[in-house]
């Protein structure tokens, strides 16, 4: 359903598929083995966006679950270098749009661009 809700967002003009998601996010969302190549919608609907699922992740989401009140923590918490929960190891050394890697991280990070695109 939130993938559905980013299309209806992207017909309305919000956003190009190659657009850079960091715009959006608020916050430079870069793999560290590749820093020049953007992160793009169209890299994260189809999976190849190279972000992965690391002990950092489950850490960050066991956490999220168990707040019972807000601010819960954001994500560039977990994708943002000097956050409490960055690794690298949510990276996948390959380059970014050329490597198919199923993460549900980049689930998440299509509820967050609904929220930012459609306010």
């Amino acid at each position: 359903m939130a993938t559905i809700g980013l299309m209806q967002l992207y017909e309305q003009g919000k956003f190009k598929l190659d657009d850079d998601i960091s715009t959006a996010l608020g916050f430079q969302l870069k793999n560290p083995f590749y820093p020049n190549i953007p992160i793009t919608y169209r890299m994260i609907l189809s999976h190849q966006s190279s972000l992965g699922e690391s002990n950092q992740y489950d850490d960050f989401i066991t956490t999220t679950y168990s707040m019972m009140t807000t601010p819960f923590p954001e994500v560039k918490e977990l994708l943002s270098p000097g956050g409490k929960w960055y690794s690298t190891n949510s990276f996948k050394n390959k380059k970014p749009g050329t490597y198919f890697s199923y993460s549900n991280i980049n689930f998440g990070l299509v509820g967050i661009l609904v929220e930012a695109h459609s306010g």
